[in-house]
């Protein structure tokens, strides 16, 4: 698929992102997890086609998505950009209230993935590897490494697993503490 995204997102507040095929559970909207809002948004620009996008910016408020100019002139535009925007803005957005900045909370995250979140996805038939230790309490790369963040999948299947196996222990987890 050509993708010549130039991606504009906005880099205040929670990172927001969002579509999703499958019925709501018990009816209400579909929460998208932080770590897989951007492989959310990529399921709902690859559902409009072999399109470009030259901007593309979303949260809980809304979406917009331009679409590349060189893309073929007898596409309907408007009509892809508006499909994508209706995808991004259908369910709702995880509010990232928990960065897993200092060391004591990745050391907790450390032994949440090797002991509860790794073992559950290996149920689950995914083969995982951590990275190192050393790695992962460094503080120079922002947050931590996240299992899903790798993952090759489609976007259902991912967040199929992110239920199973939660990234996060409750307490850490968004609203949790």
């Amino acid at each position: 698929m050509r993708m010549r995204a130039i991606l504009a997102v906005a880099a205040l507040g929670p990172l927001l992102a969002g579509c999703a095929p499958q019925p709501h559970p018990e009816g209400g909207p579909i929460v998208i997890p932080q770590e897989i809002a951007w492989r959310y948004a990529m399921y709902c620009i690859e559902l409009a086609g072999d399109v470009g996008i030259s901007s593309l910016a979303w949260d809980n408020s809304g979406a917009e998505a331009h679409l590349d100019e060189t893309t073929d002139p007898a596409i309907d535009t408007a009509e892809l950009e508006t499909e994508i925007e209706t995808c991004l803005t259908r369910d709702q957005y995880e509010a990232k209230v928990d960065p897993f900045v200092d060391p004591y909370e990745r050391a907790r995250l450390y032994e949440y993935y090797s002991a509860v979140t790794i073992p559950c996805l290996a149920r689950e038939g995914m083969d995982i590897t951590p990275a190192p230790r050393y790695l992962f309490s460094s503080l120079a790369g922002g947050e931590p490494w996240n299992p899903y963040l790798g993952m090759d999948l489609p976007f259902d299947r991912l967040l199929e697993l992110y239920r199973a196996c939660p990234p996060r222990p409750a307490s850490l987890a968004a609203g949790g503490q």
